[in-house]
């Protein structure tokens, strides 16, 4: 039960490690185009500018880390024989994971939205872009400090 978990913290931590870099990038992008006034016309203009500009990857997160073998292990007997140190760092990572990508469908809605880059609404709306992007960034280098905590705990170097 225990090398499953470890399994599959180690496979969502090296997920979080591709995405969180490429999150900070579309944060700090969004930033500088925030107070462009010609890429707001632009982006009125046409809504595409923006994921040729922020989203170069075409997407915003690929898949969410997995936590199946985190749900069977909560309902199984054994996990009582867990140490008490594992079973801490294991609870945060699982439940920061879940609030991690909480505003992922936000964004999409956001983006997908009509009025988007509609004239009244660009520049609120990249304030909220800019606002969900920042916060899941946050969330994930909260997650990366989980996982390394979870690193000590659960030795998952040592994972074949």
């Amino acid at each position: 039960m225990l090398s499953k978990i470890k399994l599959e913290v180690l496979e969502n931590k090296k997920l979080v490690e591709y995405w969180a870099p490429y999150h900070k990038d579309a944060t700090t992008k969004i930033d500088s185009i925030y107070n462009d006034d010609q890429f707001t016309k632009n982006f009125i203009q046409d809504k595409l500018i923006l994921f040729k500009t922020i989203f170069t990857r075409q997407t915003i997160l690929g898949r969410f880390p997995n936590n199946d073998a985190w749900d069977i292990a909560k309902s199984h007997p054994l996990i009582v024989n867990l140490d008490y140190d594992q079973l801490l760092v294991l609870s945060k990572i699982y439940n920061q994971q879940k609030s991690t990508f909480k505003p992922i469908p936000k964004v999409s809605e956001l983006i997908l939205s009509i009025d988007f880059n509609s004239p009244e609404n660009a520049k609120l709306n990249l304030e909220k872009l800019r606002n969900y992007m920042n916060e899941i960034n946050s969330r994930e280098l909260l997650l990366l400090e989980y996982y390394n905590e979870a690193d000590k705990i659960l030795n998952l170097q040592n994972i074949k």
